[in-house]
């Protein structure tokens, strides 16, 4: 719930962030530094059975990953051409599905379970979690520091910019968008937010519906 409103308001600064990394960048670069220390955090209260320093840990983990969240989105349309976006678009989803991929198999090779007397199967009790957190942290470091090094957000702000203002917007004069593009809208965001509810219903009870 805090989300829906953090989302926009982060989207909103980072819209007017002007800094010599770029405007999404520090938040992106910051925002994962700081999520990377409060998962490694997270998984020393687990080790230890801290449950208020799991759950603030917790809370502030999510509000770290909150900071980036939009401006992340945000950074593949400000940073590509126009005819290339719907390529970057696929891109980024197959990195996620190669994120999501990553972590399930490091926690497969790591974590053992053992089945209850309902035979369901649950992690078994005494083991560490510590290395799976220490892993997924340095994969995010590995990732948000390829994304600093290698893309130059101002530079190609300036190179979109350039391009974008020879070519003709879909916006219309009147600053209201044409029928079919608001229609488009529209089916667009009730399909993101159906295929997030099946999603989320889905990724709830993972492990019970395999």
């Amino acid at each position: 719930v805090l989300a829906i409103f953090m989302l926009p308001l982060f989207f909103f600064f980072s819209d007017r962030t002007r800094s010599a990394l770029g405007k999404r960048t520090p938040y992106i670069l910051f925002g994962t530094l700081a999520s990377v220390s409060l998962l490694v955090a997270l998984g020393v209260f687990r080790e230890i059975s801290s449950f208020w320093g799991f759950m603030i840990t917790l809370f502030l983990l999510l509000f770290a990953m909150a900071v980036y969240r939009t401006p992340a989105v945000a950074y593949m349309p400000d940073v590509s051409p126009k005819p290339l976006r719907s390529k970057a678009n696929e891109i980024i989803n197959l990195v996620g599905y190669i994120g999501g991929i990553f972590a399930t198999v490091v926690m497969m090779f790591l974590l053992k379970s053992e089945k209850t007397a309902t035979g369901e199967s649950v992690y078994s009790k005494g083991q560490s979690f510590m290395p799976v957190f220490l892993i997924i942290a340095g994969f995010m470091l590995v990732s948000v520091f390829v994304l600093v090094f290698t893309v130059k957000e101002n530079k190609l702000l300036g190179e979109i910019k350039i391009n974008d203002e020879t070519k003709e917007d879909t916006v219309s004069d009147g600053g209201k968008l044409p029928k079919p593009v608001f229609k488009s809208l529209i089916l667009i965001l009730l399909s993101v937010f159906l295929w997030f509810m099946a999603y989320n219903a889905v990724t709830t009870a993972f492990s019970r519906y395999c």
